[in-house]
């Protein structure tokens, strides 16, 4: 069998290539949440949150969020600092709201916007109004988040106030 010695002496190979490579990646995701009772007559809130969840700064971004019919009276609530005014635009079938960076999304940074909406007298309860919106960036693939409630019966919520008065 041989000898145990190495009889060919030390062997040392060097390479140019590298053996392991960190990537930058570019990574975002988004949630969407609503916040209602579902009652005609009543108000209601989107919020959009997005995220970077990479290694690199996301520097462009838009976020299109299309609000339904029937929901009306569409306004914007708090918007995150590093986010546009949101353009709020009526268009066929509902209301477009519009928003952007204005300064770059850092790795583990988030952003938001609130939507703000009323439910009309009118609506059938029991109907179901789903809002989805978009998130696109340069480099990433489209985002699509959505969110959903069903309408409700009107109810009695009674609420009491108690005044205290030095006369």
């Amino acid at each position: 069998l041989g000898s145990n010695n190495n009889s060919c002496g030390d062997t040392v190979h060097y390479s140019n290539t590298t053996c392991i490579e960190i990537k930058q990646f570019i990574s975002s995701r988004a949630y969407k949440y609503v916040y209602t009772n579902g009652q005609p007559g009543c108000s209601g809130k989107y919020r959009i949150f997005i995220n970077n969840n990479g290694s690199v700064p996301i520097n462009s971004m838009t976020i299109t969020d299309t609000i339904p019919l029937p929901l009306t009276s569409i306004t914007i609530g708090n918007v995150s600092t590093g986010l546009s005014a949101p353009t709020v635009n009526p268009i066929s079938g509902g209301t477009e709201i519009i928003s952007t960076l204005t300064s770059p999304l850092a790795p583990t940074q988030w952003r938001y916007i609130d939507v703000n909406f009323e439910i009309p007298i009118g609506t059938t309860p029991g109907s179901v109004i789903e809002n989805c919106a978009w998130i696109t960036s340069p480099g990433l693939a489209d985002i699509e988040v959505c969110a959903s409630f069903t309408v409700n019966a009107p109810e009695p919520k009674p609420c009491l106030w108690k005044e205290v008065c030095d006369q």
